[in-house]
């Protein structure tokens, strides 16, 4: 997908950023292969778990914490690579989506969470009001928020993927917890 170093190369020579202050999309991958460490070194983003100790972390933990502790080893492997290994555009969050790599790494975040939710003796992680524990009763937490794009936007205007639906009678806007949202993808079956 491009050059490791400076900005991206076959078959994306040629890929701009609509962003006005940065032209390019780039890159500036760190030397070696993705730094691995233990767990706790990966919940604080500085390294990356192997996807079977992202999916398991937490298992031996009481129900209501496991999806918060495998998020953090989820988000922390995530972020590393987004900011200490490929670094670049990648590292921007109002740029990373810029760079078509970002696509990638998000499938294969989706992937992890889907193994997860659907690991054997674990139903419960394809129930809505069961899968979040205790991010669930976090006030902080936006489990329970209408999840954006899909709700318009914060100023109303955003549709993606329109089919020219009338905009007056918008699609009903869901929160993390709909059962639509909440069962994945069979990626790995």
């Amino acid at each position: 997908m491009g050059s490791s170093d400076g900005d991206i190369g076959v078959p994306f020579p040629d890929v701009e950023s609509t962003e006005p202050d940065h032209t390019k999309v780039w890159r500036r991958v760190a030397d070696g292969p993705p730094r691995g460490a233990d767990i706790v070194t990966v919940l604080f983003g500085f390294a990356i778990a192997l996807d079977e100790t992202i999916v398991t972390t937490g298992d031996h933990l009481p129900q209501e914490l496991q999806c918060a502790v495998m998020d953090g080893a989820l988000q922390g492997s995530h972020n590393y690579i987004h900011s200490g290994y490929i670094r670049g555009t990648t590292a921007n969050p109002p740029f990373s989506f810029h760079d078509p790599f970002v696509f990638l790494l998000h499938s294969h975040v989706d992937r992890l969470w889907a193994r997860w939710q659907n690991a054997p003796g674990h139903a419960w992680r394809l129930d809505p009001e069961h899968v979040y524990g205790v991010h669930d009763t976090n006030p902080a937490s936006t489990v329970n928020a209408v999840l954006q794009p899909w709700a318009g936007g914060a100023d109303g205007n955003v549709r993606p993927w329109s089919t020219g639906e009338d905009p007056s009678d918008p699609p009903t806007a869901e929160t993390s917890k709909d059962p639509t949202i909440v069962a994945p993808p069979q990626y790995d079956r």
